[in-house]
């Protein structure tokens, strides 16, 4: 499957949850190389790097988790960016059927899909992914996770953190 360390950062995303005008630093996945997803990550939010790649930045309460990764692919002609954003919600055992959109990160057009997950200790979390071809041979997800019932402080911070995000390094 194209996205399995994506699909494993996601259930250890929501793991996370079941945890219980800022300044700030930018956060770049993969650290070197291009292209790459970089992050403006607030003060007090935390950034996790997985050994495969996979970047978290998680809210202070543990109320949501942004997970980047990009994948170098051989052969993006035969699928879709829905296609993938569908095998990732499968492996995530998502549970209901999800709403898919036109979506796009840093400008670069793809699908979001949307739908629930139950983590660890039973609480259902919203479960975002969008997915996008960078280029040829990169295809970029962005899994959002969100407690339920954010406060509108909590998910307005949240929505500033996605909406930072970019591609950088892209060549077409």
């Amino acid at each position: 499957m194209i996205f399995q360390k994506l699909v494993t950062a996601c259930v250890l995303g929501v793991a996370l949850l079941s945890a219980g005008a800022v300044q700030a630093t930018p956060a770049r996945t993969p650290e070197t190389g291009d292209p790459a997803f970089v992050v403006d990550v607030p003060e007090g939010w935390t950034v996790i790097r997985e050994e495969d790649g996979n970047m978290k930045v998680k809210a202070p309460d543990s109320s949501a988790v942004l997970l980047l990764n990009l994948s170098a692919v051989s052969d993006l002609a035969n699928t879709t960016d829905e296609a993938i954003g569908r095998q990732i919600l499968t492996a995530s055992n998502a549970r209901t059927t999800p709403t898919v959109e036109p979506a796009s990160i840093g400008g670069i057009r793809g699908h979001a899909l949307t739908s629930t997950i139950v983590n660890d200790s039973g609480t259902v979390v919203t479960l975002r992914v969008v997915v996008i071809f960078i280029d040829a041979t990169h295809v970029g997800a962005e899994v959002d996770l969100s407690a339920p019932n954010l406060t509108p402080a909590q998910a307005q911070a949240f929505a500033g953190v996605v909406r930072t995000v970019h591609v950088v390094g892209v060549k077409r």
